[in-house]
């Protein structure tokens, strides 16, 4: 439930919206709920029983009466139709909105969050997290937070009116109740676990995706077509066969609701009836239980739904917040000092590094490049070319010795602050293999202007 909190805050930034959709949603939910109470007025107005036959005869009314009633039956529904507007309007920008901040957070943090988070993430499972796992906390506000009050609202409004209009009648259509509340706390709770799975499943398969078009050359090149697709498409299976559970554990429950609301409904059709045609109920209350048991209808269906919504976004949310508050191993150092204008004087003192508690990739490390000097560093594939080069800008911090820059301990010249980062590392700037000639040509003049010493791989 901390999971939920958190996304109803995300929501809480924009409280107009917040307000005028749960404000709308009311509106709406009243106008609905008069209009029954409304038909069932002009029928009694219309129809009596002659208490001598037993038969419906046609009552006296006036003219004035019958506009009175059309035209109020009519401004209802127009009044619910635009508070029905309104609410979708002002719900759907709120989880956009949200959305948008999601989206915007994640991007940041992965920016932002130091190179040994992104050695253990997946780069398909970050995608998958940005795309499906937002959009099913976008479905959340949408779907749980303000539709889940109408559901709400019209389960506990509607049985009180049902007991005002008659008792009995009300007693018989809650028979099922108590195995609609066993079946959803069930389901909520199944539902939750298998999304969550779905998800991660989801998130590996855009993984074996997203290394499959980065390397595309190199499956070309090794004719590995077949083996890249059969690979692929076993994951793509996993996904599907999961995701059909989830979505029939999904559909199950609805019908299961739907059953036994029915049920519900035929009873009530032969007790009502029964109690119409004695004299104990008049025809035009037998239409506002009908018309208000109608209306148990949208939040029974939609309690499946509301149940799913939850469940994902509990599970979706719990894989978005874990990236979201990921500490970054490279922190600020207190008091740290400003690096200001270098000269390039690099130096690494017995400087060792290990990728967390695997062997050492690092040993003892010791380095001396001086201002307007070219260092080309040599070796073979593993032997910490790409190690060394990471750990000047600090994309790490080392685990042994230390790096000094103009003679000033690395540590002290590093600050987290955006502006602080750019001024921090625009004295470095590593050249990839895929850039063009005409892109390495003109580092190479800038390099050379600035009479700037550069550390390449």
């Amino acid at each position: 439930m901390n999971v939920l909190a958190r996304i109803i805050g995300m929501a809480a930034h924009y409280p107009l919206r917040l307000i005028l959709a749960y404000v709308s949603a009311l509106a709406a939910i009243a106008f609905s709920l008069a209009l029954p109470w409304l038909f069932g007025n002009a029928i009694d107005l219309m129809v009596v029983r002659d208490a001598v036959t037993g038969k419906f005869v046609k009552a006296d009314f006036t003219l004035a009466a019958l506009v009175f009633h059309g035209v109020g039956i009519l401004g209802v529904s127009l009044g619910r139709g635009f508070c029905d507007f309104a609410r979708t309007y002002t719900t759907e920008s709120l989880s956009q909105k949200v959305s948008f901040d999601c989206r915007n957070l994640l991007y940041d943090k992965l920016q932002n969050i130091s190179f040994a988070f992104h050695d253990k993430e997946h780069t398909g499972d970050l995608m998958s997290r940005a795309t499906a796992d937002v959009e099913a906390m976008r479905r959340f506000v949408n779907m749980g937070m303000i539709r889940s009050l109408d559901v709400v609202v019209r389960i506990i409004a509607i049985p009180f009116i049902l007991v005002f209009l008659n008792w009995e009648l009300a007693l018989v259509s809650m028979i099922f109740v108590p195995a609609i509340v066993l079946r959803s706390t069930f389901v909520m709770r199944a539902l939750r676990r298998k999304w969550l799975h779905v998800q991660e499943v989801m998130g590996e398969s855009v993984t074996v995706l997203q290394e499959n078009l980065a390397g595309m050359h190199v499956v070309k090149a090794f004719a590995s077509e077949d083996y890249e697709r059969r690979k692929y498409n076993r994951k793509a299976e996993e996904l599907r066969v999961e995701y059909f559970d989830a979505e029939r554990m999904q559909g199950t429950n609805s019908a299961w609701m739907t059953l036994y609301f029915t049920f519900a409904l035929g009873v009530v059709l032969w007790y009502g009836g029964w109690q119409v045609v004695t004299g104990d109920l008049t025809a035009g209350d037998l239409a506002k239980f009908f018309l208000y048991l109608n209306q148990l209808t949208f939040p029974i269906r939609a309690s499946a739904q509301i149940i799913n919504t939850f469940s994902r976004a509990m599970s979706s949310g719990q894989r978005l917040f874990n990236v979201l508050d990921a500490s970054s191993p490279v922190s600020e150092k207190p008091n740290a000092a400003e690096l200001g204008r270098a000269t390039g004087h690099v130096r690494f003192e017995k400087v060792g590094f290990s990728y967390e508690d695997r062997s050492p990739a690092l040993r003892e490390v010791d380095l001396d490049a001086k201002p307007g000097q070219v260092t080309a560093i040599l070796g073979a594939p593993g032997s910490g070319k790409t190690t060394v080069v990471n750990l000047l800008p600090r994309f790490y911090d080392v685990t042994d010795g230390q790096i000094t820059i103009d003679g000033d301990n690395q540590e002290l010249t590093l600050h987290v602050d955006e502006a602080e980062l750019e001024e921090r590392r625009k004295h470095w700037q590593p050249l990839e293999p895929r850039y063009t000639r005409g892109v390495l040509a003109k580092y190479a003049k800038l390099v050379t202007s600035a009479a700037r010493g550069a550390v390449c791989e």
